[in-house]
């Protein structure tokens, strides 16, 4: 259950980051 929610805990960090990009582009 920890790792699971590891995951997506990494996947909206992800998803940030991306969002984050593209702003920028």
């Amino acid at each position: 259950q920890k790792i699971k929610w590891y995951n997506m805990t990494e996947s909206v960090i992800i998803g940030i980051v991306i969002i984050d990009v593209v702003k920028e582009t």
